[in-house]
């Protein structure tokens, strides 16, 4: 095998570990941001305050905006409003008055909310 040969192998195995240990992680941590909320935010309990259709469908099943209330027995209650798409068939679940379980996940751009029995969250 010649030198130019044996260089040129070398240069292209080390892109393609650089590719492996620095691309690919990168192109992993890309996930849905719902799945992040369900994996590394905290339960709580969320009371309906309204419920409004917002007219829209998604695979054909009907979005709602929700405004909660955000129940946590260690923290002070907050209220939030949150659009998520839900099953027609899990719709009577969401009225107002009615408490559904949530995933909040605070970090320095604000809280967000994942809401149990909606499409993102079965």
């Amino acid at each position: 095998m010649d030198p130019t040969t044996l260089v040129i192998s070398c240069i292209l195995l080390l892109i393609v570990f650089i590719l492996a240990g620095i691309v690919l992680p990168a192109l992993q941590k890309r996930q849905n941001p719902v799945e992040r909320i369900i994996q590394e935010g905290y339960t709580a309990r969320g009371r309906i305050l309204n419920v409004e259709p917002t007219g829209k469908y998604e695979m054909g099943q009907p979005e709602l905006r929700l405004d909660l209330r955000i129940e946590k027995p260690t923290q002070l209650p907050f209220d939030t409003a949150v659009v998520v798409t839900v099953y027609t068939i899990n719709r009577p679940r969401f009225q107002e008055g009615s408490m559904v379980n949530v995933k909040v996940l605070e970090n320095r751009k604000g809280r967000h909310i994942a809401v149990k029995g909606t499409m993102d969250y079965p």
